[in-house]
């Protein structure tokens, strides 16, 4: 009997605390609440996502509103401080469109798109960050902007694009051949 009772209070029986929710919170934010609360924290993973704040709290183990026992230790993944890097694919001498796609795959932005006289019409020429051109293998941060460069053959003739819109596709046809298209 005096066993129980004495195993009843070093366990604490029946003395729990109930879990804040502290996701959405910055984890230094944290820690007096924690420590009146009497619960430890460690943090355990972290995840990059760009629409959170760095250091933003994601989850929490034991969930939100779990009742624990004073001393318990709350598990956390934040959301990280630095962005994780890609390397830059091979861009130079494809297309336009082929490098517009790459990139947004790769979760990094045109920022700008400049054109330079080149033989070869509507062909990356070069990729800039931060004002400076860099070559394939470059590590960038996720979510980067980017400059591209894209060649313009001033030499082909231009031609006046007609107005297709709510016209038949046989008088789609014969006003694409009339301007040679």
């Amino acid at each position: 009997f005096i066993v129980n009772i004495r195993l009843s209070q070093v366990t604490l029986h029946n003395e729990e605390i109930g879990v804040p929710d502290f996701r959405g919170q910055h984890i230094s934010e944290i820690e007096s609440l924690l420590e009146s609360k009497k619960l430890r924290m460690t943090v355990i993973d972290s995840l990059y996502d760009r629409s959170l704040n760095p250091g933003e709290i994601i989850q929490q183990d034991p969930a939100p509103g779990s009742m624990v026992k004073e001393n318990r230790r709350i598990y956390f993944t934040i959301n990280s401080h630095a962005a994780p890097l890609v390397k830059l694919p091979p861009l130079v001498d494809q297309s336009k469109r082929q490098a517009l796609a790459t990139l947004e795959i790769l979760e990094l932005t045109v920022e700008k798109i400049s054109y330079k006289v080149s033989l070869y019409d509507g062909l990356v020429l070069d990729v800039l960050y931060k004002g400076q051109s860099i070559a394939e293998g470059t590590d960038l941060p996720l979510g980067s902007q980017v400059q591209l460069v894209i060649g313009e053959n001033s030499d082909l003739p231009r031609v006046m694009m007609p107005n297709l819109l709510g016209l038949r596709i046989d008088q789609i046809d014969s006003a694409l051949s009339a301007y040679g298209l």
